[in-house]
């Protein structure tokens, strides 16, 4: 082995670059793109599994939440959730969309309407989101949550309901054997009741949820 050769330069090496590497494509991965963090997720789509948010439909009640539910095999602590997103129309720099960690009612399959703790909300400009990807909500501090358990992941906009200006949450409706077996998306109705009849009971939504 001359000193000039390949085999001699990589020998040369620092011993902490293949770390380095390492650490380098975790960062480069997005939610939902082979992050190693993720606690539970669903990440599939087609356009007809976009759920607008705060989105009026012709003949339709739908509200200014949309929610998604989920379960942990394993208790685990969360400081973040991702979900894919993107913005349609123009909506003002003050409006906000608002995540909120959420048990089921009492009694029945649908969000309780109130975060599990203080901690368990975090909050969005709407104009910092864009293109269709991955945004994540990073919690205040971390949030417990327990195995087997039916938790939801709540989006409230802050914006009037439209037909044209809203945020869309990027799903997933079709064949059940490719959606996510953990959970369902629900809407809330202006009427204050959570339904998916104008989504349907087949529709996912993606989302990532990290420790």
């Amino acid at each position: 082995m001359t000193a000039g050769s390949p085999i001699a330069k990589m020998a040369k090496m620092p011993r902490f670059l293949p770390v380095l590497v390492l650490l380098f494509l975790a960062t480069a991965c997005g939610p939902g793109s082979g992050s190693n963090f993720g606690v539970a997720s669903f990440v599939n789509e087609n356009t007809e599994g976009t759920v607008g948010i705060g989105n009026a439909q012709s003949g339709g009640d739908k509200g200014n939440s949309v929610a998604q539910s989920f379960r942990l095999t394993e208790a685990a602590d969360v400081r973040s959730v991702s979900v894919k997103l993107e913005r349609r129309g123009t909506l003002a720099d003050y409006q906000s969309l608002t995540l909120s960690l959420d048990t089921s009612a009492t009694g029945g399959e649908y969000p309780a309407g109130t975060p599990l703790s203080p901690s368990a909300t975090a909050i969005l400009k709407v104009t910092d989101i864009t293109d269709p990807r991955y945004y994540r909500f990073v919690f205040p501090s971390a949030v417990a949550l327990g195995a087997n358990t039916t938790y939801w992941i709540r989006l409230k906009a802050s914006y009037q309901i439209s037909s044209s200006n809203y945020i869309a949450w990027r799903g997933y409706q079709g064949d059940p054997a490719f959606g996510y077996a953990d959970g369902v998306a629900l809407y809330l109705t202006t009427g204050g009741s959570w339904s998916d009849s104008l989504i349907g009971t087949d529709t996912d939504l993606n989302f990532t949820v990290d420790r």
